[in-house]
C-alpha cells in the first residue's frame, strides 16, 4: 500500500516541482533587464519575451478583439530591441510600454475621437419670427460666438380693439 502511495505521490511532486507558472515566467521577463533581453539566445526564453510583447499590445489595443500579426509583433520586437540597446539599465516592461505604450496611448485616443466625434459647431446666426403684437428679431455672430433668439409672446389681455399686448418681446443676442 505504501508502495502504491509512493508510486502515486513521487509524479506529482515532480511535475510540481518542474512546473513554472506563466503568471511567474511573464512576471520575470518584465523585470528582466534590457541587456537580458538582448542577449537572449535560447528560444525558451525568447518565446517568453514575445508572449509579454504580445500580451501587452493585445491588452492596451483600442478593440479587444485584435490580435497583432506576427509581422507587426516582429516589428515591435524589433523597435523595443533598439530602444534597450540606447536604455540598457532599464528593464524590459519599461522598454515594451516606452514603445508600445505611446502608440496604444495614440490608437485609443483616435478610437475615442472616432466614436465620440466633436459637436457640431453651435449656430452664427438665428431669427426670432414676429408675433401679432411683438416684432420678431433676428441676428448674427462672429468670432466663434453663439447666436441665441428667444421667440416673444403675445399678451392673453387685450386693448379697446381686441388687439393683445406683447407679453415678451423677442431676444436676440450673441453668446461668447
Amino acid at each position: 500500500m505504501r508502495r502504491i502511495i509512493l508510486l502515486l505521490t513521487f509524479p506529482l511532486f515532480a511535475a510540481i516541482a518542474g512546473f513554472v507558472s506563466p503568471a511567474a515566467a511573464q512576471s520575470s521577463v518584465a523585470a528582466s533587464s534590457c541587456s537580458a533581453y538582448r542577449e537572449a539566445n535560447d528560444p525558451a526564453q525568447q518565446a517568453l519575451y514575445l508572449a509579454y510583447l504580445q500580451g501587452f499590445a493585445n491588452a492596451t489595443s483600442p478593440d479587444p478583439r485584435y490580435t497583432q500579426s506576427e509581422a507587426a509583433l516582429a516589428d515591435d520586437a524589433k523597435k523595443v530591441r533598439d530602444w534597450c540597446g540606447k536604455n540598457g539599465k532599464s528593464s524590459y516592461a519599461e522598454a515594451v510600454y516606452a514603445v508600445l505604450g505611446s502608440v496604444a496611448a495614440h490608437a485609443a485616443q483616435q478610437a475615442a475621437s472616432q466614436a465620440f466625434p466633436p459637436p457640431p459647431p453651435q449656430p452664427t446666426y438665428c431669427k426670432a419670427g414676429a408675433t401679432v403684437a411683438c416684432a420678431g428679431c433676428s441676428i448674427s455672430c462672429n468670432g466663434g460666438q453663439q447666436a441665441t433668439c428667444n421667440q416673444g409672446w403675445d399678451s392673453g389681455i387685450k386693448d379697446e380693439q381686441g388687439n393683445p399686448g406683447c407679453a415678451k418681446p423677442a431676444w436676440c443676442f450673441c453668446k461668447k
